[in-house]
């Protein structure tokens, strides 16, 4: 009887439940009230947006906004001087956005620079260009000033010794035309203390800036590198300990940068530097691997001379100019290649040969000289210090042999 009266409580429940149900009224469809986000234009650096709605009642986008890119600045090849150059400051100049007229473009003008007059010149060889020979008849100066050009042609080189031991220079200027300077250009220069040296110069050999009052000046060096613009002069030896990376923008490695840096294990060589100058890692016993950039172009005689662990060198496409044996007493050199893409040398046989002249440069432990025409020369130095040389056989079409 009280299981009855159970079932039938909870029929008349669900009966109810029902029918209040029915009697709720039908949802009502939701109608966005929407508010207008106005467009926001462009300016040259910022993006804008176009128009867009927003209901205010649920937020949700019913036109959404678009982002407009940014089209930047807008000029012409017109400049406006904003500080003119004096002989002791560079100068600015910019140019203007046609669009916002924001100052765009800054760019720095060279400073005046009054060159030395009486300095010594010689005519290169090839007629092209002169070197600067030495201080000739401007024995007072303090301020030195190389030109870019003499008597309507490049001044290309600072000779061998040029000023050094020149105890009143104080400061160097070097012109846009010179490309390289000669080991010992201004060593034991004492006073010497400011230097400017542009990107145009492509070598610096050894000890050009040795025993300087810049070389001395602790606050020149930056984590053991001594720099001149962005040409490496020196490293220290206890900076260059296991690997070493020069870093990026670099533009030469001078001769003996790294000389006797014996804890150095490995060197990485950015791309952007055209050359390696003499003697730059002379001494390096424990250099393993040396990674050289595309950009390189000249290597300097002997640069890594006695490397005694250095197995193998591969020459990137770029190099075009050896100046001497790179190699001499690397006595485990046993391995050297070159890059296919290289149009200048070729390594055959373990042999390194200039393919336009037929000289061979340097030869690995265990080479053969090629027969066939390949080489029709020894360059000097070729064999120098390869202790494990123990006979060679020269073909009959090599017709020069320079001191070996």
């Amino acid at each position: 009887m009280l299981k009855t009266i159970k079932l039938i409580g909870c029929a008349l429940f669900a009966c109810s439940l029902l029918a209040l149900l029915s009697c709720q009224p039908a949802p009502v469809e939701h109608v966005h009230t929407t508010i207008t986000l106005e467009a926001v234009e462009a300016s040259c650096t910022t993006p804008g947006k176009t128009a867009g709605e927003k209901c205010t009642s649920c937020g949700q986008m019913t036109v959404v906004q678009r982002t407009i890119p940014a089209p930047g600045h807008s000029y012409s090849d017109e400049w406006t001087i904003d500080r003119e150059p004096t002989e002791y400051e560079a100068g600015e100049r910019s140019r203007h956005c046609t669009v916002c007229s924001e100052r765009v473009s800054i760019t720095e003008i060279p400073r005046l620079t009054t060159y030395t007059e009486g300095l010594a010149y010689e005519l290169n060889e090839d007629g092209t260009g002169y070197t600067c020979t030495g201080i000739g008849s401007a024995t007072a100066a303090t301020e030195l000033h190389i030109p870019s050009s003499y008597q309507g042609l490049p001044v290309t080189a600072i000779a061998n010794s040029a000023f050094a031991n020149n105890k009143k220079l104080i400061s160097v200027n070097v012109g846009s035309g010179v490309r390289f300077i000669d080991k010992f250009a201004f060593r034991g220069c004492t006073a010497l203390k400011l230097m400017e040296i542009p990107d145009t110069v492509e070598y610096i050999a050894g000890q050009a800036f040795a025993s300087t009052a810049y070389a001395a000046n602790s606050q020149m060096w930056e984590n053991g590198a001594l720099y001149i613009g962005n040409h490496l002069i020196e490293v220290k030896p206890a900076s260059a300990n296991g690997s070493y990376t020069i870093h990026a923008g670099t533009r030469t490695v001078a001769g003996m940068a790294f000389y006797n840096c014996k804890q150095l294990t490995e060197i990485t060589i950015p791309e952007g530097v055209v050359s390696i100058g003499n003697s730059a890692f002379y001494g390096c016993t424990t250099l393993r691997s040396i990674q050289l950039p595309d950009s390189l172009q000249t290597i300097g005689q002997g640069a890594l001379a006695y490397c005694i662990s250095l197995q193998s060198f591969h020459m990137p496409a770029g190099v075009r100019e050896l100046l001497s044996n790179p190699f001499p007493g690397c006595s485990a050199l046993r391995t050297i290649t070159t890059d296919a893409a290289n149009a200048y040398f070729v390594a055959v046989d373990n042999c390194l040969i200039e393919i336009k002249t037929g000289k061979l440069w340097s030869a690995a432990i265990g080479a053969t000289i090629p027969e066939g025409g390949i080489v029709r020369s020894i360059g000097m130095a070729a064999f120098y210090h390869n202790k494990a040389l123990m006979d060679i056989v020269i073909p009959e079409d090599v017709e020069e042999i320079h001191q070996s």
